[in-house]
């Protein structure tokens, strides 16, 4: 239903909303209480419930505006959960409730204001409590169905609304909250083999906690990504045993749907029990709380309460933190008396920001301290600041049947009392754990600096904790290979030797696996493992499909953010492919890092390679070659040197005899000889040069490596092809070659970010991470272009991977001699589409 309304008072206590009155009133004024109920049915979700943001999505229910302080008021449907945003309040006040409304299913929904905070309630049941720290100004005008302009409208109906002068009582409590609801990706994924093992990678940045959900063992894993990137979800991945290394093995996980909460640690309880400590994200409380989750439910089949929020010293935390962020938290015994405590890394941000001299890199201007060849001082140095966490502790107090109460917070003190326990570095990630050693020191685990993994021994004095000099976790040292950016670290015995080991999430996406007895001796054993399920590699990931180990069924190379390059053997079913091993270089583990000043983004990407990879016949000589881009924008040659993960040594392109460089992150493509582009039988290479335009880069000599010259191509009316924009949303694009509307000539597909589309077409899109299609109206010699085309499903949607990455890779994979699709995305798995799933 798409109609506005106007709200008027009237002299009964009830005033049914009405259609358009040529008069307006001013209904609700600052600091009333008032309730709207309405009826809610929703017939469709435009984008399948995945949290697109574009024409279509999310739904807007109604939206409340035309007040004196221009401040709005907006419900929306994000994720199938209704979202209560006020566009206008500075800084931005928004929370989404807990409740899934599904297709088909009738639900009662009830705003209701003090004054001060609203609450959203779905059939009786508290969702969503949004309190943005002044009284509300007035409105006074409706609006249900869609947003201005007609966008986003609702699929579905609002009916029975009614407005009603001050606070409804609330009504009876809902029911527990449903779980195990079936897995959902948007787009279909390419498989791994059933019984095949590869690396456990699920999602961007994942947040891991190790529960008992299926046996009275805390090998389990509840697990989540970042809420607003592509593939997200909540899920549980049941332990299924250890791999012949010794490394966990676990399913293809089952999504968790209505379950209140992220950045979850699970606390045992005697009886093999457990209960759920979380942040407060789709919680009536928001994510600035921490909630508790009581477990009702039996072994093997959990059950839980609604959330109950935590409170230090009787303030919630955001009040206990004086306004401060959270950095990361951990509920466990520290002092010893048998009683849960809070720990928790307080953030103190920079004053003007992360960023050099408080200039923000992706507001599509050009920085003066940001972008390209800046970020860094005359020395190397960067010039961003850092922020500064500090460990504070809150004394257990009552916990459960309703109570989730501790002491107010005191601070953690370093060496001795008096001295506050501070950690400083460019990121605010903050995992902690406690951990016991067998001769009975303890310790607090603590990680900082992208990838440091420390333990500090402590004792109480006084009836304070302190913190002795830290010492590396690890034998090898304070840095993590397997994994950077962790929030969480679980102490699991995952082989029932007496002698737990050691779980760490992160940015990768992977769980890394640590043993040992003592802290200090402990070694990195490699990460957890899936079996069958989503193939994937460490996110951000770049696909090429080719034969190349000449066994006659096409393999999959997989490059990613965090700069490996992996094979993936191919089966008889070109969807499904077999486990897969990590390219060599010269007879080493091929690896691209930034290192501390190769990132535009600051050290904080040290660990970042953002490798990206295409392949295709660069010397003439019927074999196919690799080539990469990088974090750097270096463009490298690779030749299979035996089996085909053993890469030769890479040779870097260059100009004319110099160093050579393209946008970073971008992917080259490789123009065959058959095109013979300029006029000349030779291989040419597509690729965004560093101004950010697609070019040609005409090698010197046929299958060499240094350019002779680098071309511009261009639009039929002379402009270049823009492929990206400036500052923080330079680079990034991945470009590849093919002729996709069968007319014999060459074209492009270009896989962009959300940040670079708007540049891509002159114009914002109503869609994020993308891939474009440009035909080649010319000739393969001398190609000219027609402006980009977004590429869309068959149902006219515009394909939409998120925030990060849409890396294409063109190829056949039904047989009909026409290019199908293959998309790699930034939650590290491969999404595809037969041609017939896209729109001519």
């Amino acid at each position: 239903m798409m109609r506005c309304v106007l709200l008027f008072l009237a002299v009964l206590v009830v005033a049914a909303l009405r259609g358009a009155e040529t008069e307006w009133r001013e209904l609700v004024t600052a600091g009333s209480a008032w309730t709207l109920t309405f009826d809610l049915e929703v017939e469709r979700y435009p984008d399948g419930g995945r949290g697109l943001w574009d024409d279509r999505s999310p739904m807007t229910l109604l939206r409340l505006s035309g007040g004196t302080d221009r401040c709005a008021l907006i419900l929306r449907l994000d994720r199938k959960r209704i979202q209560l945003a006020l566009p206008g309040f500075k800084p931005e006040p928004s929370v989404t409730g807990g409740a899934v409304i599904d297709p088909g299913t009738p639900v009662a929904v009830r705003l209701d204001c003090d004054g001060r905070v609203l609450r959203l309630w779905v059939n009786n049941r508290l969702t969503a409590r949004l309190e943005p720290g002044r009284p509300f100004g007035s409105w006074k005008q409706l609006r249900t169905g869609s947003d201005l302009k007609e966008r986003r409208p609702l699929a579905g109906k609002v009916a029975n609304l009614n407005w009603r002068a001050g606070v409804v009582p609330a009504g009876v409590p809902g029911a527990a909250l449903p779980v195990n609801l079936p897995l959902d990706h948007g787009y279909p994924a390419l498989q791994c083999e059933k019984e095949a093992l590869h690396p456990f990678i699920d999602q961007l940045h994942v947040i891991a906690a190790a529960v008992p959900w299926f046996s009275a063992e805390p090998r389990d894993l509840l697990l989540h990504g970042y809420p607003n990137m592509y593939g997200f979800r909540l899920a549980v991945y049941r332990f299924l045993g250890l791999s012949p290394e010794g490394l966990p093995v676990y399913d293809a996980g089952t999504t968790v749907s209505e379950l209140p909460g992220s950045h979850f640690q699970a606390e045992l309880l005697p009886g093999g029990a457990f209960r759920l400590w979380a942040r407060g994200t789709n919680s009536l409380f928001g994510p600035q709380a921490l909630i508790l989750l009581e477990n009702r439910g039996k072994p093997g089949k959990p059950e839980f309460s609604d959330p109950v929020e935590v409170r230090i010293g009787g303030k919630t935390l955001r009040q206990a933190l004086d306004g401060a962020g959270e950095s990361g938290f951990f509920f466990g015994d520290l002092d010893g008396d048998g009683v849960t405590d809070l720990i928790a890394a307080k953030c103190h941000e920079p004053a003007e920001g992360p960023w050099p001299l408080g200039e923000k890199p992706w507001t599509g201007r050009e920085t003066r301290y940001l972008g390209r060849d800046k970020g860094y001082d005359v020395r190397g140095r960067w010039l961003g600041r850092e922020r500064v966490t500090e460990l504070l502790w809150a004394r257990g107090g009552s916990v459960g049947r309703g109570r989730a109460e501790f002491a107010a917070f005191r601070p953690v003190w370093f060496r001795k009392p008096g001295v506050p326990f501070t950690w400083k570095s460019g990121e605010s990630e903050r995992a902690l754990a406690l951990w016991r050693d067998s001769d009975g020191g303890r310790f607090l685990l603590h990680t900082g600096s992208v990838d440091e993994l420390l333990a500090f021994r402590f004792s109480f004095q006084d009836g304070e904790p302190v913190m002795a000099e830290p010492i590396p976790f690890l034998a090898a040292g304070p840095e993590m290979a397997e994994t950077y950016f962790a929030l969480k670290l679980n102490v699991v015995d995952l082989d029932g030797d007496g002698r737990p080991e050691l779980l760490a999430d992160g940015n990768p996406g992977k769980i890394a696996v640590m043993r040992g007895g003592r802290a200090g001796d402990f070694r990195e054993a490699g990460c957890a493992v899936m079996r069958g399920g989503s193939l994937a590699g460490e996110t951000l990931v770049s696909p090429w499909r080719t034969d190349l180990d000449g066994d006659g069924r096409p393999d999959l190379l997989l490059a990613d953010a965090s700069g490996f390059l992996t094979f993936w053997p191919g089966t008889a079913d070109p969807l499904v492919y077999g486990a897969p091993v990590r390219f060599t270089s010269a007879g080493k583990e091929l690896h691209v890092q930034a290192g501390y000043s190769g990132s535009i983004q600051g050290p904080n990407e040290k660990r970042w390679g953002y490798l990206k990879v295409t392949a295709g016949d660069w010397d003439g000589d019927g074999r196919q070659e690799l080539l990469t881009g990088d974090i750097e924008g270096r463009l490298r040659l690779y030749r299979v040197a035996a089996a085909p993960a053993a890469l030769g040594e890479a040779r870097e392109f260059t100009l004319n005899g110099r160093p050579f460089r393209a946008a970073w992150r971008s992917r080259p493509a490789v123009i065959g000889r058959e095109f013979g582009y300029g006029g000349e039988p030779r291989a040419a290479l597509l690729l965004v040069d560093w101004d950010g335009d697609a070019a040609v880069g005409i090698p010197a000599a046929v299958g060499g490596v240094d350019f002779k010259r680098v071309e511009k191509l261009r639009y039929r009316d002379g402009g270049v092809l823009r492929m990206c924009g400036v500052s923080g949303q330079w680079g990034r694009t991945a470009m590849t070659v093919a002729d996709w509307d069968g007319d014999g000539r060459w074209d492009i597909l270009a896989g962009s970010p959300n940040g670079c589309n708007a540049f891509i077409m002159g114009r914002k899109i109503p869609t994020k991470a993308t891939v474009f299609f440009l035909r080649n109206t010319g000739s393969n010699a001398a190609p000219v272009f027609e402006r980009p085309e977004p590429l869309a499903g068959a149902d006219g949607a515009l394909l939409n991977f998120g925030v990060h990455n849409a890396t294409p890779c063109p190829t056949d994979l039904d047989g009909d001699g026409r290019p199908d699709l293959l998309v790699g995305a930034e939650d590290g798995k491969v999404y595809y589409f037969k041609r017939n799933q896209l729109k001519d």
